[in-house]
């Protein structure tokens, strides 16, 4: 399974620099080739976590197959924008949310969360669970389709309070290395 998603990395990667340099080089109509950009950066960051998170899991199965099923559903939206771009347009939601659970996802498994050795301390594992719950409640608020456009400034606010836990539980876990 790592040997597909290295093989996915590299022709998602190769796929969206040419893309965006055939914009830029070539001015090409960006909106002729969004839903390849899209399903390109889709994979790339898809490819990138599931891979991350392989390497740092152990997980019991039926919770890693149940991760990695969520984390290929976003990856339909861009699939079915191929054939629809306006597909596209009308489930946003679900691929952003899928990036804040992508990026979720390849933090606490850098983390090293879903390990059983080599643990966090105990008030680092605290934060980050925090910081997972925090993005699981983002993760909803997206896919909610709030349409009030105040409710959308508290997105930045999930975004700068998730980043601020995620920094506190790593600077308790460098300080307790440190000691």
């Amino acid at each position: 399974m790592i040997r597909l998603l290295n093989i996915l990395l590299l022709v998602s990667s190769i796929s969206l620099l040419t893309l965006l340099v055939l914009i830029f080089v070539e001015s090409l109509n960006i909106l002729k080739l969004f839903p390849f950009i899209v399903l390109s950066f889709m994979f790339l960051t898809a490819s990138f976590v599931l891979k991350l998170f392989l390497k740092n899991n152990e997980l019991p199965q039926i919770i890693k197959w149940g991760i990695i099923i969520l984390a290929i559903l976003p990856l339909s939206v861009p699939m079915f924008g191929l054939i629809d771009p306006f597909h596209v347009e009308g489930n946003w939601p679900l691929m952003m949310a899928g990036l804040v659970f992508y990026s979720g996802l390849g933090l606490l498994s850098i983390s090293g969360l879903f390990t059983k050795q080599n643990k966090p301390p105990y008030w680092s594992r605290f934060f980050l669970i925090l910081f997972g719950l925090l993005l699981a409640l983002w993760f909803v608020f997206i896919l909610l389709k709030i349409s009030d456009s105040h409710l959308y400034d508290y997105t930045y606010i999930f975004a700068v309070a998730a980043s601020v836990i995620y920094l506190i539980s790593l600077s308790i876990d460098l300080a307790k290395k440190n000691q």
